[in-house]
């Protein structure tokens, strides 16, 4: 669960895919570094949820992760470059399928319109991934005495 990698992996894929002509941005730390106004289009990462599956085995826990992520899209127009309907476009073809770090590869989960406040469009896009959490054990791990090496097996034949 390095969420803070996962949102930074999206980050920086959407930032080598979109240029210099948007800007994206981790949501920040504190409400304060939000940067206004806004001159350039403006893509925005957040975690939004992730939920757990019912464990796999017996054994020990291990659970699918399903992650959902908002990218909250501003621009001041809604239709041509950089706009919001373009921005939408340029965001499915960046990172559908781009395979963060520890993660399944991205899908799409929906856009949505949010507001549209001071000549500023918003909307916003929620996409998906999946990883899993094992459970860590801190006992070792032992090899039953009754699985043969294959080191031993070859030296008595070599």
């Amino acid at each position: 669960m390095l969420f803070e990698n996962f949102e930074n992996d999206i980050k920086t894929k959407l930032q080598t895919d979109l240029g210099a002509a948007v800007n994206v941005e981790v949501e920040p730390q504190f409400e304060g570094e939000n940067i206004q106004p806004f001159i350039k289009s403006r893509i925005t990462i957040f975690l939004d949820q992730s939920e757990f599956d019912k464990t796999k085995t017996t054994q020990y826990i291990a659970q699918d992760e399903n992650t959902k992520v908002f990218l909250l899209v501003r621009s001041r127009t809604l239709r041509g470059e950089n706009g919001i309907y373009d921005l939408t476009e340029k965001i499915r073809k960046s990172i559908v399928g781009f395979q963060p770090l520890n993660w399944d590869k991205i899908w799409f989960v929906k856009i949505s319109f949010d507001e549209r406040f001071k000549a500023m469009w918003s909307y916003v896009v929620v996409v998906g991934s999946k990883s899993m959490i094992v459970e860590e054990i801190e006992e070792p791990v032992e090899i039953p005495l009754t699985q043969p090496s294959a080191t031993f097996v070859d030296e008595q034949y070599n």
